[in-house]
Order: C-alpha cells, then sequence, then structure tokens
C-alpha cells in the first residue's frame, strides 16, 4: 500500500511540473578491494598528524621515495623539487605553515608537483608516506588535500574532515583546553574509552565576558559565525577544489567557470556575514577604505598546535613602515581596476577586447580578481587579495 501510495505521489508530481526532465539513469558504482585499500590508507596516513608513523607497514618507506625516473609522468619536476629539498631551505616541521607566504608557496607547488607527477598508485603510496615523515605538517595536509582532489586516479576518495585532521583552526582554544582536561582526568572519555561518542560543550556566543575586548560591539559578537566549524571547514575544500595556484588545460578548473564561482561564493558568504552582524545590532560592513587608524580590531579565539595564538588586530590599527609599500601597490591596483569597470572593457596583451558588459564576463572578472593561473594578465592588476590579506593581518609574504 505504502508504494502505491508513494506511485502515485510522485506521478502527481510530474504532471504537476511541466518543466520536468527525466533524469539519466547511471549504473551506480561499488567501491572494490583496491579502493577500500585506498581509503584505509588515508584514514591511517592523516591521523596524529604531528607524531610518527605507527603502522609497521608503512615504516619502511619513511627512509626513501621512489627513484626509479620511469615512474614519474614529469622526472624534472621532481628533480627540482629533490635539488631543493636537499638545501635544508623547506619549512622544517613542527613551524607554523600558511600558503600566503612566498616561499612556503613556492615549496608547496613543487612538493605537490613531485606527488601528482607519480605514475601509480603504488609510486604515490610510497611518496606520500615518504612525505608524511620528512615534510612539514600544514605543507603536507595541504598537498595531500590537493592531490585527492585533482589526481584522476583518487576521484570518489573521502578523506577524514579538515577539522578532525587540524582541530586546532576550527575549535576555539576554550575547546581544545577541555578536551585535553576531560582526556587526562576522565577515564571514560576519548575513542578507546567510549567508541560511541564524547561530548564537550561550546559556547560560542559568549566564551568570554563580553567587556573582554572593552567593546560590546566588537567582532567578538559574531565568533560563532566567523569561527565557525563548517563555515570554515567548507571554506577549505572551496579553496582546495579552486586554488589559485593550480589551472591551465591540464587540471580543466575553468571548464567549471572558477572565476564566477569565487565570485558567486564571495558575495554569499558577505551577504550571510551581514546578516549576522545585523541581528546582532551592529549593522552592515562598511566598505574597506585603506586609511589608518583602522578603527575595528579582530581578536581570534584559535591557537595554533603549539599553543601560539592566533595573529590579532588591534583596534585603531597602524601598519608599520615597511608595509606603506604594499599599501601603494593596493591602492594602484585598486585603481586600474576600478578602470576597468568604468570603461566597461579590457584589452589583453594580445590586443584581445572583453566586453565586461556581457554577463558572462563575470568569469574573466573573477578570475582577474583571484589571481588565478587561469586569469589573464595578473601582473597588471596584481594580486589584491593576498596582499590585502597580508595588510591587514600584520604580516608579510616573504
Amino acid at each position: 500500500m505504502k508504494l502505491i501510495i508513494l506511485a502515485v505521489g510522485i506521478s502527481l508530481a510530474v504532471l504537476a511540473s511541466g518543466s520536468y526532465v527525466p533524469s539519466t539513469i547511471t549504473e551506480a558504482k561499488y567501491a572494490d578491494k583496491d579502493f577500500l585499500i585506498k581509503q584505509k590508507f588515508f584514514f591511517e596516513i592523516l591521523r596524529n598528524i604531528h607524531m610518527p608513523l605507527k603502522y609497521d607497514e608503512y615504516v619502511p618507506y619513511t627512509k626513501t621515495w621512489v627513484m626509479d625516473e620511469t615512474k614519474y609522468t614529469d622526472y624534472t619536476q621532481v628533480i627540482e623539487f629533490f635539488d631543493w629539498f636537499k638545501t635544508d631551505s623547506f619549512l622544517e616541521k613542527g613551524e607554523i605553515f600558511t600558503i600566503y607566504n612566498e616561499q612556503y608557496l613556492r615549496q608547496t607547488y613543487a612538493l605537490f608537483s613531485f606527488l601528482y607527477n607519480s605514475a601509480d598508485w603504488d609510486t604515490y603510496y610510497k611518496n606520500l608516506i615518504w612525505a608524511r615523515d620528512n615534510v612539514n605538517e600544514g605543507m603536507f595536509i595541504y598537498v595531500v588535500h590537493l592531490t585527492v582532489m585533482h589526481r584522476p586516479d583518487l576521484q570518489g576518495i573521502v578523506m577524514p574532515a579538515i577539522y578532525e585532521i587540524y582541530p586546532y583552526y576550527f575549535y576555539n582554544t576554550d575547546v581544545i583546553r577541555s578536551i585535553t582536561y576531560k582526556k587526562l582526568y576522565d577515564p571514560k572519555f576519548g575513542f578507546y574509552g567510549n567508541g560511541k561518542y564524547n561530548v564537550v560543550y561550546a559556547n560560542y556566543t559568549m566564551p568570554y565576558p563580553k567587556d573582554y575586548y572593552n567593546n560590546f560591539y566588537s567582532e567578538d559578537l559574531i565568533s560563532y559565525y566567523t569561527e565557525d566549524i563548517g563555515l570554515n571547514s567548507f571554506y577549505f575544500y572551496f579553496m582546495m577544489d579552486y586554488p589559485f595556484l593550480l589551472g591551465g588545460d591540464k587540471f580543466g578548473l575553468m571548464k567549471d567557470r572558477r572565476g564566477e564561482l569565487y565570485w558567486y561564493m564571495h558575495q554569499t558568504l558577505l551577504a550571510r556575514y551581514n546578516l549576522e552582524r545585523m541581528s546582532n545590532y551592529m549593522g552592515t560592513v562598511k566598505p574597506l577604505v585603506w586609511r589608518f587608524p583602522l578603527k575595528t580590531g579582530y581578536f581570534s579565539l584559535l591557537s595554533y598546535w603549539n599553543g601560539v595564538p592566533f595573529k590579532s588586530r588591534d583596534y585603531n590599527y597602524m601598519v608599520d613602515d615597511e608595509s606603506y609599500i604594499k599599501l601603494d601597490w593596493i591602492n594602484a591596483w585598486e585603481a586600474k581596476i576600478r578602470g576597468i569597470i568604468e570603461a566597461g572593457y579590457y584589452i589583453m596583451e594580445d590586443g584581445t577586447r572583453i566586453n565586461l558588459r556581457l554577463p558572462e564576463s563575470v568569469e574573466f572578472f573573477g578570475n582577474l580578481l583571484n589571481s588565478n593561473v587561469d586569469g589573464v594578465d595578473a601582473n597588471y592588476v596584481g594580486y589584491i587579495e593576498v596582499f590585502s590579506r597580508l595588510l591587514l593581518s600584520g604580516n608579510d609574504f616573504k
């Protein structure tokens, strides 16, 4: 009887929809033994990332990488990576990693090229184990996600959630402290003590007293949004799907209209951010103008794995003298972008004229702002997003 009701209901829904188009039926693909072995491998290789590998089957491959030239699609890039790695100038294990540092960015791309060029699963498997034990942990996590998302032979692999691999970037310091405390003093807490569930309470709306930063309307009021676990993990995966350092025909990201997606995604984030601000009587965010001192401060409640707190920005923030050259670059790049918008077109180096009045030009404009590999003339408008992040956080690209 239930099946009859369901069938009738579906039929009525089809008749009611004049735009109904039957979906293409595709056969489900079930995971075979080889796929499950790969899946198990990624769960194990990413566990306890700051500790040495404890699995006996992996330990022999931690000392050396696959040196057979025939096992790579582009051995030149492999040699370039190791020539650089042997100079001991690579970011060391235990150090804080960020993709917005020029040296770390170049090192990350070199490591990615080494692993991506592994011609088969066996070579990739052995090289990844070597990298797990020899390169910086943050860089390793970044590159593992890049290779899994962009190597054709790894499609379908489900990675552990990034907030489980590296919780320090997603759970505030108070939560990490509570977990550590309960693990030490509660024998029933933890995966082995209770395999079903473990609970730690966290209050993201008011983790500290209201006047902690002596400002009732501080950004801390909406830390439940800006430091939301789901939102930040979504942003991480988006940046892994469309990293600004990858592009071209080799990866085919332009087929997804990556520039338009970049533009749309940030518009969506800004809209939700404004909604949260208004619900806390803070009003919508004002346009960013590069005038200092900058009134709005930001104090993250997150800490790195070694206990160092995330960088904060004081109220009435002033940039140092050396950063004013970056400010000049950003202002010049913004002026160029405004000029392009006002003119309504852009002429590329080869003379091609791009009409920005057309709807499809949002793809071009998004790539231009993102300064990704699929963009054009990135040097003309510069790396405005990267340098804006650095200037507002008091960090340097070098």
